[in-house]
Order: structure tokens, then C-alpha cells, then sequence
């Protein structure tokens, strides 16, 4: 699961000012969460290097998924 806190503040509205993923294993009981740097630099599909928060602005919750997997190969359902 991407849990994602958006900023609404001029200048910056829609950055993601926290993000982390949620990891459950219902067969071993267990969870996990992470935190991902928002200044990371990443890559995104067009070949443009941006940080990690500001892809959701750009590119919206899907295009941000994208960018996880194809950056960190995390791929996340919820």
C-alpha cells in the first residue's frame, strides 16, 4: 500500500511531502513500513530526472506508481 501526504500550500500544491509503503504478509502475520526520501531524484518515463515529489503533480497517483516500479522496482495494489 502507498501512502502518500500531499502539500496544498502555494507554492507547491500536490507535492508529496510523505511517502511510504506498507508491506502485510497475511500468511506470516506480519507489516512493514518504509519510508521513501521525497527529494530522491528519479527518473521518469520520458527520460526527465525530477524529485520523487513532485511526480504525483505531474503525473498524477498512476504515473507515480509508475515511477516507483520502474525506479525502485516496488509495485504496490492499494
Amino acid at each position: 500500500m502507498l501512502l502518500a501526504g500531499l502539500d496544498s500550500d502555494f507554492p507547491y500544491p500536490g507535492r508529496t511531502d510523505a511517502l511510504m509503503l506498507a508491506f502485510y504478509s497475511r500468511s506470516q502475520g506480519n507489516a512493514a513500513v518504509v519510508s521513501i526520501p521525497p527529494d530522491m531524484l528519479v527518473t521518469l518515463p520520458q527520460g526527465d530526472q525530477v524529485r520523487l515529489n513532485t511526480v504525483y503533480a505531474l503525473q498524477g497517483i498512476a504515473g507515480l506508481g509508475a515511477v516507483l516500479k520502474s525506479n525502485l522496482g516496488v509495485v504496490f495494489d492499494h
